[in-house]
């Protein structure tokens, strides 16, 4: 009987200690993922991200800068418009397809305001082409911080390519906001290769435009 009970005293004292390990992880667990869940919401707006390769934009000086490239080569005029939308983000004017097809800007109904425009020299052109065709990428393995949340589609600048008669045969639109472009896709306008959206916000400044319309804090 002795035997009996000391035994049943151990089992139900090794059973206590169990369930008492046991309750001890799920508080545990409980803590870690409320742990996970704070730390995904400060990071909502910007992670730190592992990823195999980070790639920057190299100079290649592979194409002669006295000749120019699709669209430029038949391009008399280039044009960079700076302009404001009275549509909501993600929603696309048409305007420049539809200057592509003869129509004014802003024919029937005013989607687009033009803040600025500005035709580019020769010396603007080459250098445009230089940043979109002449660079390749060169990656290595590294960490890096990334922009983490999703973008709708706001452009607020457009370079518009114009043939001899002054006809639009092209068009490059680019958003600055969310680093994405737009264009007629008769051309491609190179790799876009790591760095070139903070190229073209330099180059834009150059032009004129304001900086505080071009964004990209997180440039060099």
């Amino acid at each position: 009987m002795k035997k009996y009970l000391i035994s049943t005293v151990l089992i139900s004292s090794l059973l206590f200690s169990c369930q008492t390990g046991e309750d001890k992880s799920n508080v545990m667990t409980e803590t870690n993922t409320d742990s996970l869940e704070k730390e995904a919401l400060a990071a909502a707006n910007n992670y730190t991200a592992e990823k195999d390769s980070v790639c920057k934009c190299i100079d290649t000086n592979l194409f002669d800068p006295n000749k120019f490239l699709p669209p430029f080569d038949k391009s008399e005029k280039v044009v960079l418009y700076d302009f404001n939308t009275i549509l909501s983000p993600g929603t696309s004017t048409k305007t420049w397809e539809g200057l592509l097809k003869g129509s004014p800007i802003n024919k029937n109904v005013k989607a687009i305001e033009v803040i600025k425009e500005i035709e580019l020299t020769d010396d603007n052109k080459k250098e445009l082409q230089h940043i979109l065709f002449d660079k390749i990428e060169k990656c290595s393995t590294d960490k890096y911080s990334t922009l983490g949340t999703d973008c709708l589609y706001d452009p607020h600048h457009c370079f518009v390519f114009f043939d001899k008669k002054g006809v639009a045969i092209d068009f490059l639109e680019i958003c600055f906001i969310c680093d994405a472009r737009r264009s007629s896709r008769k051309n491609e306008f190179g790799s876009f290769c790591g760095n070139t959206y903070c190229d073209l916000r330099e180059f834009a400044k150059k032009l004129g435009v304001d900086k505080k319309r071009v964004f990209g804090e997180w440039c060099k």
